[in-house]
């Protein structure tokens, strides 16, 4: 199959930009949420404008100042809980590490090397101190200018999206073009199940965490459960630090619960995560992501090992999406092909 000179000039032109996002991916991070967050909200858009046959203008208008109502609320009744329970839980971080250096003393030669090695990978004052914190966050002005990018851009995303693709099919040959709209389609569902799946399951497993770990009387437990269900976006790797963290926190936040002894609460919570995952696995995956990306489990770990490794946390957000995009147009052109 040959390909023509314009078929060329547009592959050759898409791998410069892949190169040229590549190269600039630091500053790509409030528009590639933004994107997302524009695609999750866009049958909402759609939906209000077919009720009430308002301008895409106006009811882009509307949703977006719904949700970002929603989330202001909840950002302030929220806030001072989770501010309060993050700064305890660094003086409880500070206080582990030094629990963790005078009770070396007492432990066994033989075990030294290895409880060692396991104090120095939970070193969460390593982890927090400023200089390991700085490469990620660089500063509150950063991170408010982040952020008012990500509100201009998801708004002008949710907006214009629908302009772009239609100048994107202007300039496709008619013969492609039945062959595109097929294939989009397909992407579209795929992608926009698993994105709202994920949003579904980080309010679930936030709320049913918050509950447990409420019920189990473990400190910090608000802040743990969000964590927990923002974690839930990073596959494999975030279920289990959210689960490290719950379980380092219950055997040393001070606190028992029915009179259990710290390390047996700590047990307590395992089970808990165990007994969590196993039901997410078993029962709400499957309905509310089913198995739209249909990617082998390898593939899975892969990608999101590449996407660490690529873009950090957020390569490995978008890790399993963008492997299910690739084997979309894969598969499609394969079938086309025989």
């Amino acid at each position: 199959m040959q390909l023509s000179a314009k078929g060329i000039t547009i592959i050759v032109v898409s791998l410069l930009v892949i190169i040229f996002l590549i190269s600039v991916r630091s500053i790509l991070t409030p528009f590639i949420l933004a994107a997302v967050f524009a695609y999750i909200l866009n049958p909402a858009v759609l939906f209000l404008k077919d009720k009430t046959h308002l301008p895409r203008r106006v009811s882009v208008v509307i949703i977006y100042t719904i949700v970002v109502a929603i989330l202001i609320v909840l950002a302030a009744n929220l806030g001072i809980r989770l501010t309060k329970e993050s700064k305890e839980l660094g003086y409880e971080l500070r206080f582990l590490n030094k629990t963790i250096d005078t009770q070396l003393d007492s432990v066994p030669e033989w075990a030294l090397p290895i409880i060692t090695d396991v104090a120095n990978s939970i070193s969460f004052g390593s982890i927090f101190a400023p200089g390991k914190i700085w490469p990620y966050f660089s500063g509150a002005i950063s991170g408010l200018i982040s952020f008012f990018i990500f509100l201009v851009a998801s708004f002008y995303f949710l907006q214009s999206g629908a302009q772009w693709m239609e100048f994107f099919q202007k300039t496709i040959s008619v013969k492609n073009k039945i062959d595109i709209a097929i294939l989009f389609k397909k992407i579209n569902q795929v992608l926009g199940d698993y994105l709202r799946g994920q949003v579904f399951l980080i309010i679930l497993m936030s709320t049913v965490s918050w509950l447990a770990l409420s019920l189990l009387q473990v400190r910090y437990s608000l802040i743990i459960g969000i964590f927990t269900g923002v974690m839930e976006i990073v596959p494999i790797i975030g279920p289990i630090v959210a689960g490290t963290v719950a379980v380092l926190v219950a055997v040393f936040d001070g606190v028992t619960s029915f009179g259990l002894p710290p390390l047996f609460q700590g047990l307590v919570v395992a089970a808990l995560y165990f007994l969590l995952r196993q039901t997410e696995d078993i029962f709400v995956i499957p309905h509310v992501l089913g198995h739209a990306t249909k990617l082998h489990p390898l593939v899975v770990l892969f990608a999101v090992l590449a996407g660490g490794h690529l873009w950090g946390i957020l390569g490995m957000i978008l890790a399993i999406p963008v492997a299910a995009l690739f084997r979309i147009v894969f598969d499609f052109y394969l079938s086309k092909i025989a």
